[in-house]
């Protein structure tokens, strides 16, 4: 008679639960079904008028309450990101919108340097972890697959393509930024740091493809500012 050990053994040796396509269709599921048990949803609410607002030139760091509750803390770059879902229905841009976040995440854990075994159980073992995530259409879920992606880029020696990632991260929500703990595996330091700059660069440019520079670097500004109250707001409800 199997013993506990023998029976999970056996069980996870089972194809529905060691092959990459049944968690992919769950994955997928997931996201479906949150979509549709949280529409409408007041986060994407403000993805999608962050494009918007761009577009149309009004400041994105204010509030909108009869739009929206809370405030966005998005960087401008931003409006590119979520562009492609923002121009959807609602309902379909935020079906599109999990999907694209939970399909990130799936193929950054597929390349994690680790053993197939391992990348699976990290998949099935997050999974109700993701779901939560995508209930309330975090975009963690996309910085946490942007995180994964640099570190497995600098160990493949891509490095451009990992400053990528840690740019996107940091111009995009800022936390990004924890991205740069990785440099002490970059092994062509002066190349990561460069494309870093340049790729910061670009990011920072984007979004003047939808408004005017004018108005970008103003936004820029702002966006710093309700960050900067933003932490200060944290900062005094920790003393508290």
């Amino acid at each position: 008679m199997m013993n506990w050990n023998e029976r999970l053994k056996a069980l996870a040796e089972r194809p529905l639960f060691n092959r990459y396509a049944p968690i992919g269709v769950v994955w997928a599921v997931a996201a479906i079904a949150a979509a549709l048990l949280k529409f409408p949803n007041n986060n994407f609410t403000i993805f999608r008028h962050v494009f918007w607002h761009v577009w149309e030139g009004l400041p994105l760091y204010v509030p909108y309450p009869e739009v929206y509750h809370d405030v966005n803390l998005y960087g401008p770059v931003f409006s590119c990101v979520v562009a492609p879902f923002a121009v959807c229905p609602p309902l379909m841009g935020l079906v599109l919108w999990l999907l694209a976040m939970a399909g990130l995440l799936f193929v950054a854990v597929r390349k994690l340097p680790i053993e197939r075994r391992g990348r699976i159980f990290i998949a099935w073992f997050c999974a109700n972890e993701l779901f939560t995530a995508l209930s309330m259409a975090q975009f963690n879920v996309a910085i946490a697959a942007l995180l994964i992606l640099a570190f497995v880029l600098i160990e493949e020696g891509h490095e451009g393509w990992a400053a990528l990632m840690i740019a996107v991260g940091t111009f995009v929500k800022l936390y990004g930024i924890v991205g740069l703990a990785f440099f002490f595996f970059v092994r062509r330091k002066g190349r990561f740091l460069g494309a870093l700059a340049g790729w910061s660069v670009v990011l920072f440019l984007l979004p003047m493809l939808l408004s005017s520079p004018e108005y970008i670097v103003g936004q820029y500004g702002a966006w710093a500012e309700a960050l900067t109250v933003k932490n200060d707001a944290n900062l005094f409800a920790l003393r508290q």
